[in-house]
């Protein structure tokens, strides 16, 4: 029994359906959500294209005599768009002969799925049918290979095992959001991108009306589109509506280059495969079911790279929480961070993981994010998505958040321990992904030009400092303490980059400045003399550093003592440098 008919062709009144075909008798004991046949199973949409490895992976698991000891459930899911009805529509389109009956349940609503049960009691003729398990009991006292297909389970709130048969035979296909219904599955799949070839001909198909007379140049083109679609059934299929509705095969690229997000926002007016919601729309509707916390922290995560998220970056960020003020004054950026980690964070301020695992777990059983060992990522177009629905908000907050998480770590490479140097490489692509950070406040410039420094990427550092030095003079003056500080980092960085004439320059002043403002004793000074003649012979100009020698160090050795280390250390540099 296969009936292959639209299952959806049916409207909602004031949240419940309307019922069509029933006698007065049937309106009394039927659940709210029944219709006549409304477990007839569509048929997928004759532009279906490819997944050929996932139909063979299906066909294997529901033949004959393959072993299962209960009913086969095998469960697709992946993010909304990724094409999971589709493929299971195409499956039974091809294997229909292969079962005894086939029943679609859509399953977005509870009340849906028990309507559903309610039709398939009553289309395999049990006339005395009261509640939805009539539907159940049929299946499970039919020993026969029918087949089920749960469509779009994607709310974690029902209970979906209550719904599934609990027998020795039958077959079930369930698609989803939700990647935690493998744990009722027998066997699962997780959908996303098709292959490459199978997205260009999918784009095709919808884009093109002669597929027999389609030029290499065109071809060509598809492909760049495809590519840059990243292949996901979805997005490809509605490109491919628009450039066949626009004629612009040529110029979509430059489209989507302007206008990603509008273009990702429309669907097609006429969907061949009746889905009328476009990419974006598909998201917006998972996103509607978030919660406040899961929203924020997508919003945060938006602003990173969307690979390889590391977890440790909250954790370490809440280990900080007490992070004091800098002397530039309060962070805005900072403030942020402490307020939405003290979401996360228990009393002994270290991070709550039931907390946090319970914030992406939510996002997580929507396929927006995905966990992965040590932290989380996102599919590059739901990041994308992301970043064009959140536009700014947040971002203040992360960068604080990256702040408190590099807090308290030693900024010179040797006194890095390999922990923190391995979390800083893993920080290193979100820290790029943030930007030039031209309209971040002061500490976050100052910290994340420490953070390159350390890295050795000094040209990121030097650009992040040259950008804050001229606030940080206007702030707090040209010779603050710490105006000289960073002036004197800028100097070593300038020297790293072989700017020597730039460091030497700037190095000069420091010590200018540095003996009227702090004394020619002052170990700031001392250390501002020492860092001068290190480069002076790194450069070979020895008889300038002799200059400074003799009366550097017998300043250091009345000043700190003979055996002090910064003595120590600086006779130890000079001999090394004189030769």
């Amino acid at each position: 029994m296969s009936i292959f008919t639209h299952a959806n062709d049916f409207t909602v009144n004031g949240g419940q359906f309307n019922i069509y075909n029933k006698t007065e008798s049937d309106k009394q004991t039927t659940p709210p959500g029944y219709f006549k046949g409304m477990t007839h199973c569509p048929t997928s949409t004759h532009t279906f294209t490819g997944r050929e490895e996932v139909l063979t992976t299906l066909e294997v698991f529901f033949l004959p005599g393959h072993a299962a000891e209960r009913t086969k459930t095998f469960l697709l899911y992946g993010l909304g768009g990724a094409g999971k009805t589709q493929i299971a529509l195409e499956f039974t389109r091809r294997f229909k002969q292969r079962f005894t009956a086939i029943f679609f349940i859509t399953a977005d609503q509870e009340y849906s799925i028990q309507g559903s049960y309610f039709d398939i009691a009553k289309t395999s003729g049990v006339q005395d049918a009261q509640s939805w398990q009539a539907g159940l009991h049929w299946l499970h006292s039919h020993e026969e290979d029918w087949l089920i297909v749960i469509d779009n389970a994607d709310d974690p709130k029902i209970t979906l095992s209550r719904y599934l048969p609990s027998c020795d035979h039958g077959n079930v296909i369930i698609t989803s959001r939700n990647p935690d219904l493998r744990d009722i599955a027998n066997q699962y799949l997780e959908l996303s991108d098709m292959l490459p070839e199978e997205g260009i001909q999918l784009l095709m198909k919808h884009a093109i009306k002669d597929l027999n007379n389609i030029s290499d140049q065109e071809q060509k083109v598809a492909a760049k589109i495809a590519e840059e679609l990243y292949y996901f059934p979805l997005a490809l299929v509605h490109a491919g509506a628009y450039i066949n509705k626009q004629q612009c095969l040529f110029e979509y690229l430059d489209r989507l280059g302007h206008q990603r997000e509008q273009l990702l926002s429309k669907g097609p007016q006429q969907p061949k495969d009746k889905y009328y919601y476009s990419v974006y729309e598909t998201w917006n509707l998972s996103w509607g079911q978030l919660s406040p916390d899961s929203r924020m922290f997508l919003g945060l995560c938006a602003h990173l790279h969307y690979e390889h998220i590391p977890r440790s970056l909250f954790e370490r960020g809440v280990k900080n929480l007490s992070m004091v003020e800098s002397p530039l004054g309060p962070s805005k950026a900072v403030t942020e961070a402490k307020l939405i980690l003290q979401r996360i964070a228990t009393s002994e301020m270290i991070l709550d993981d039931m907390k946090l695992d319970d914030i992406m777990d939510d996002a997580a059983s929507y396929s927006l994010i995905n966990k992965e060992s040590g932290g989380y990522m996102f599919h590059p177009l739901v990041h994308q998505w992301l970043r064009d629905t959140i536009k700014d908000n947040h971002r203040q907050a992360i960068e604080g958040i990256v702040v408190l998480a590099v807090e308290n770590i030693s900024w010179k490479r040797h006194n890095l321990s390999q922990e923190n140097f391995e979390f800083f490489q893993r920080l290193s692509p979100h820290i790029t992904a943030l930007g030039d950070l031209v309209n971040s406040d002061c500490v976050v410039k100052l910290k994340i030009g420490h953070f390159w420094s350390d890295l050795s990427k000094f040209q990121k550092a030097i650009m992040m400092w040259e950008l804050w030095l001229d606030m940080t003079i206007n702030k707090l003056g040209p010779e603050h303490w710490f105006t000289l500080c960073l002036k004197d980092l800028m100097a070593l960085v300038y020297k790293a980059l072989g700017r020597d004439d730039k460091s030497l320059e700037l190095q000069q002043k420091l010590v200018g400045t540095s003996k009227r403002v702090m004394g020619v004793e002052h170990p700031d000074t001392l250390s501002r003399l020492h860092n001068r003649a290190i480069t002076l012979g790194e450069l070979g100009r020895t008889n300038e550093v002799s200059e400074i020698q003799q009366s550097l160090l017998e300043t250091s050795k009345r000043v700190l003592g003979e055996e002090h280390p910064h003595t120590l250390n600086r006779i130890q540099n000079l001999a090394r440098i004189l030769g």
